[in-house]
């Protein structure tokens, strides 16, 4: 958004990630995210169609989800993922320092990272 104005009055004071929180709850129960999950882990289910490569306009979100459900199919328990943050917080203070001091991924590459695998959703 070109206005800073503007982007704060629409989306500031928590309503940004009110949204968010909103589409993931659609990410669960809207009919054509529902379809479009079905298809996907049919196409999965058939092994003709192996390997797989799944992706989403921006590359986080919807395909995010996809990977927590895989994961959840898979038999990867919500703790064991949320133990993994714990230890972030634990050994590295934020996920940043772990990303720059765990795994020395400076702000270019990540930046880099994020330009090549995601899309700005317009």
């Amino acid at each position: 958004m070109a206005d800073p104005k503007s982007a704060a009055r629409i989306l500031g004071g928590g309503k940004a990630e009110a949204m968010f929180v909103r589409g993931y709850r659609d990410l669960v129960s809207l009919p054509s995210a529902l379809e479009g999950y079905k298809m996907f882990f049919h196409t999965l289910a058939d092994g003709a169609l192996r390997p797989l490569l799944f992706h989403c306009t921006t590359g986080k979100d919807r395909t995010g989800w996809a990977a927590a459900v895989l994961l959840t199919v898979l038999g990867v328990r919500p703790e064991y993922i949320h133990a993994a943050f714990e230890e972030v917080q634990s050994r590295f203070g934020s996920m940043d320092n772990y990303l720059s001091d765990g795994l020395r991924l400076n702000h270019e590459m990540q930046s880099h990272i994020r330009d090549v695998l995601t899309e700005v959703a317009i």
